[in-house]
């Protein structure tokens, strides 16, 4: 068996996170990294720092205090010898950069589930949610940042992972589970 990062890749609602949790129950020494739990962080002890972050609107270049420690947390993970799941939007092709950089320092697979729904999906699962709007820092609400999503998502390239999924339907999710445990394995 060896390491495993995951990356997933998708705009708000699409299941990343449900899908970070269930992988994370099949594949031993499992780290979640997401950032809505960062920016929370921020929110409950560092208002006025988050404050800041807020205004920031951060550029790759000058990156936020969230993608700061995000990144901060990534590596020390991976010094460890944590397989980590990166369970956020990672939708800047900049960003997938920064973070697939450090991944690459470290031994391991790296594994890319691109989820690529229709946006009616996107906009039912709104509806229907519970997520805490606190985590917004660009939109007042989830079917905002879906739209504002579609202008600026830049969908990640297969062959930057060792592995790629591309999900366009919530049944092949199982499917993709069972692969990737296998590549865990192997």
């Amino acid at each position: 068996m060896s390491g495993l990062t995951l990356l997933t890749i998708g705009k708000t609602h699409s299941g990343k996170s449900t899908f970070a949790k269930e992988i994370a129950t099949s594949i031993p020494n499992s780290v979640i990294l997401e950032t809505d739990t960062i920016a929370l962080f921020l929110r409950s002890h560092y208002l006025s720092l988050h404050s800041l972050d807020l205004d920031h609107k951060g550029s790759f270049s000058d990156p936020s205090l969230k993608f700061l420690v995000y990144c901060t947390i990534l590596e020390f993970a991976l010094k460890q010898g944590s397989n980590c799941i990166l369970s956020n939007s990672n939708m800047y092709e900049n960003g997938r950069k920064q973070v697939l950089d450090i991944i690459k320092k470290y031994p391991g697979k790296t594994i890319g589930v691109y989820f690529n729904y229709p946006e009616e999906v996107l906009f039912e699962r709104v509806k229907n949610s519970q997520r805490d709007t606190k985590v917004l820092s660009v939109s007042k609400d989830f079917n905002e940042l879906i739209v504002k999503q579609r202008e600026r998502f830049q969908p990640p390239n297969p062959s930057d992972f060792d592995y790629f999924f591309e999900v366009t339907n919530p049944d092949q999710l199982s499917e993709i589970s069972k692969e990737i445990i296998e590549l865990y394995k192997q």
